[in-house]
């Protein structure tokens, strides 16, 4: 619902706080229907009911919208290259940072930006077989990340579908699974 509960100060209530507006809401809300709670909200400016007045409190609406992340793919110019990359022996701490900074990158200044890309570059070649050519740090960390997540994709496909083999009634999964696109 995106409601929360907070002192007439703006911060966090307390278990105080809490005990006297449930205390208060079993007698407007459950004796009077919500009658009295329906009228004393009516009668304030703030639109408070009787509990919140006696406790100190208010009901402010907070909805977070949701962040959607962006989804990287192989960059055009590594797609020959990502066709036969190897790139199991990535750490997965290495491939976590790589990650997190795919999703910064934007918010960063360039300079910051193409140095943190080249320096993860330069830790993730050690993993990777071949290196591709001449590629940007930036587009080659990409590449990375897209490769390893659609490998680990059909891993998980390929586990459910022997799952689904041993017994699909044992193991409550569907008999058809979405696609990936």
């Amino acid at each position: 619902m995106g409601a929360r509960i907070v002192r007439d100060d703006g911060g966090a209530i307390g278990f105080r706080h809490a005990f006297i507006r449930a205390l208060t809401g079993v007698l407007e809300l459950f004796a009077t229907l919500g009658g009295l709670a329906a009228l004393v909200g009516l009668l304030n400016p703030r639109a408070k009911r009787l509990g919140d007045l006696l406790a100190g409190t208010y009901s402010q609406h907070e909805r977070v919208p949701r962040i959607v992340e962006p989804v990287y793919g192989v960059p055009e110019v590594l797609k020959p290259w990502a066709e036969h990359a190897d790139v199991g022996r990535l750490p997965d701490r290495l491939a976590r940072r790589i990650s997190a900074f795919l999703k910064q990158a934007p918010r960063m200044t360039t300079p910051a930006r193409m140095q943190l890309a080249r320096e993860l570059a330069h830790e993730a070649a050690p993993f990777v077989s071949p290196l591709p050519p001449d590629a940007d740090p930036e587009f080659f960390l990409a590449a990375l990340s897209s490769i390893r997540r659609d490998r680990e994709f059909r891993g998980h496909l390929l586990e459910r579908e022997r799952l689904e083999r041993l017994d699909p009634v044992l193991t409550g999964l569907p008999h058809s699974f979405p696609q990936r696109d």
